[in-house]
């Protein structure tokens, strides 16, 4: 099937369920087909132009044009190139990197269309494909070449290894989004291993914004010798042109400077460098390259080591921020510090080799990826380790705030409540106080009112009965009403006491007889049958 067939018929998956696919919008196919050919168009036409110009400015003809345009292709993608018996293996490594972001941009700008791993291959696979394609017929050019050129063919399975190797590993980036999510739920892989490449992709801008920076440095110091060597030809194009060529191995130089931070010992034909010992020797004529030191090693060459720290620093304050339990912790960092081990012998890999007569660049790739390894698992640990520490001390503090301010809230309630409780039955009490006091008032006012009434009593006249006995009687019995009064049954039985010598007639008084002796009883009941005559006298 046409690679622009497979870009323009890539399906989006349906939902679960569905039947129907949606084919992928014109804005969507227009970014994978950039994804797959504008990096390697980009790269080829550049190549062209700055062949063509250099070429025609070293009044050389244009027969070999196509050579060198296959041999700068590979070149490029760091395959060393036998030239005239000798092999050139260090290679622009900015160039490179420039590759490198060309493709990751493309890809990127399509990763929108793409939502499962088969999707993400595609994408993958047409970013490979078409770079591969150019470097097959690269080979094929410097080999058709190199019967009337001195330029041998390179070796093919290097030159494919790191052409997939560049393209594949800028494309798996730009979808590690949608690529990592799918392949994480479909092979179980932990969560922290995320974490782990973010916290490497972050120590490594760190590390290369920092070893940037002492290039930097280094090159200002340095910088009358880099301009001697600068116009050292007569012509304002060699000027140009080494200045250029710096500007190209201006990465590799910088890898150095980080390779040399780690503590190892990197060679440059038969001068070594290292923090801790240095032994110049002579080499190419090339400006960036007055930034390695040709003095004995100074106190100050060890605050270079403060970039690998810095590097384990950031690692392990990324992953102890994602608030992982501390098996996870220590596993997060370890993964994270074998990832940057083995990018930095990717890089030292790419960034060193054979340099023709000068003998070789060796920037120590294995020895300085496990010094890296160790460098970020320590630092790397022990950050993550004070981090975890802090953040504990910081919860438990916090946790001893809620705690106070749950007490003292607790405390303020219930102060506020005694309070309340207190008023309450002071009111209560204040109300209980108020009723007592109106009962009392009342029972003077009777009192006063009682004294009244036996003052008018006292004052007006007694009574007089006929009977002087009862007349007194009436009297005392006026008098105790008004202190302790007789009952009146008591006054009851003393008139009766008095019956048997009254003859009158005894059922006129109820219940009189019935509380009479029997005796009187019986004489009274007889009395009672007498004549009316016969009482008369009596009553008299």
């Amino acid at each position: 099937m046409p690679l622009s067939t497979l870009m323009t018929d890539m399906r989006v998956r349906p939902a679960p369920g569905g039947n129907n696919t949606t084919p992928l919008s014109g804005d969507a196919g227009r970014s994978l087909m950039k994804a797959a050919f504008a990096p390697t168009g980009f790269t080829a036409l550049a190549i062209i132009v700055v062949m063509t110009t250099v070429l025609i400015t070293s009044d050389s003809d244009l027969t070999g044009i196509f050579a060198a345009v296959g041999a700068t292709w590979l070149g490029i993608h760091q395959v060393t190139l036998p030239i005239s018996g000798t092999n050139l293996g260090v290679l622009p490594l900015t160039v490179t990197a420039v590759v490198f972001a060309a493709t990751y941009h493309f890809v990127k700008r399509a990763s929108s269309a793409v939502t499962t791993t088969k999707d993400a291959g595609q994408v993958i696979a047409a970013a490979v494909g078409i770079p591969l394609v150019m470097t097959i017929i690269s080979l094929a050019i410097v080999k058709d070449a190199s019967t009337v050129l001195k330029i041998d063919t390179p070796n093919v399975l290097q030159s494919f290894g790191w052409t997939i190797l560049i393209h594949a590993v800028a494309a798996a980036s730009a979808l590690r989004k949608p690529l990592w999510k799918d392949l994480a739920e479909q092979r179980h892989l932990p969560e922290w291993l995320t974490f782990s490449a973010a916290a490497s992709r972050v120590s490594a801008i760190t590390m290369l914004g920092l070893g940037s920076a002492v290039t930097v440095m280094l090159l200002a110091v340095s910088w009358s010798d880099a301009a001697d060597q600068l116009f050292a030809y007569n012509g304002i194009g060699a000027a140009i042109g080494l200045g250029v060529l710096s500007v190209m191995y201006l990465a590799n130089v910088v890898v150095g400077v980080i390779a040399t931070s780690v503590g190892v010992t990197i060679t440059v034909g038969e001068g070594s460098v290292s923090v801790f010992a240095n032994e110049p020797a002579a080499g190419p004529s090339i400006p960036v390259l007055t930034a390695l030191p040709s003095t004995e090693p100074e106190l100050w060459w060890l605050l270079l080591l403060i970039i690998p720290a810095t590097a384990g620093v950031v690692t392990g304050k990324s992953i102890a921020a994602r608030g992982l339990k501390t098996r996870e912790l220590y596993s997060a960092i370890a993964a994270a510090a074998v990832m940057q081990a083995v990018a930095f012998f990717v890089i030292a890999l790419a960034a060193g080799g054979a340099f023709g007569v000068f003998g070789a660049i060796s920037l120590a790739p294995l020895l300085g990826a496990l010094a890296l390894l160790a460098w970020v698992l320590c630092i790397g640990s022990a950050t993550a380790g004070l981090s975890l520490w802090l953040r504990e001390h910081r919860e438990r503090k916090e946790r001893r705030g809620d705690v106070e301010r749950a007490i003292a809230e607790a405390l303020a309630e219930e102060a506020e409540q005694k309070a309340k409780t207190t008023a309450e039955a002071s009111s209560e009490k204040d109300a209980q106080a108020e009723k007592e006091d109106k009962p009392g008032k009342k029972s003077k006012a009777e009192a006063a009112e009682e004294a009244k009434v036996v003052e008018s009593s006292e004052k007006a006249p007694a009574a007089k009965d006929t009977d002087g006995q009862d007349a007194e009687e009436v009297s005392s019995g006026g008098k105790a009403e008004a202190t302790a009064a007789e009952p009146k049954r008591g006054r009851i039985v003393a008139l009766t006491r008095k019956l048997p010598t009254v003859p009158f007639d005894v059922p006129s008084i109820p219940g009189a007889v019935a509380k009479i002796p029997s005796k009187v009883k019986s004489g009274i009941t007889g009395a009672g049958k007498k004549s009316p005559t016969e009482s008369e006298p009596s009553d008299k």
